[in-house]
């Protein structure tokens, strides 16, 4: 695993906290990004990371949506 550039954010889901950090790839990538914290430690290449945050951010509008939250 390469070494850490940068850190994105943090988030909280339930009582758990997890930072997200932006580190540097391998051969094949040119970033990983690591979603962790003292217990846990996802490690997705770039392009699959995008993968997965999008997926999030269309279940969030679909949440909004269905729940007939007009802002949406």
């Amino acid at each position: 695993m390469g070494e850490k550039i940068l850190d994105l954010d943090k988030i909280t889901i339930g009582n758990t906290e997890l930072n997200i950090e932006l580190n540097e790839g391998t051969k094949n990538e040119k970033y990983n990004i690591h979603i962790q914290n003292e217990r846990i430690n996802l490690s997705y290449k770039d392009f699959n990371f995008i993968k997965l945050a999008s997926c999030f951010i269309v279940a969030k509008k679909r949440l909004k949506i269905f729940k007939g939250d007009s802002n949406e």
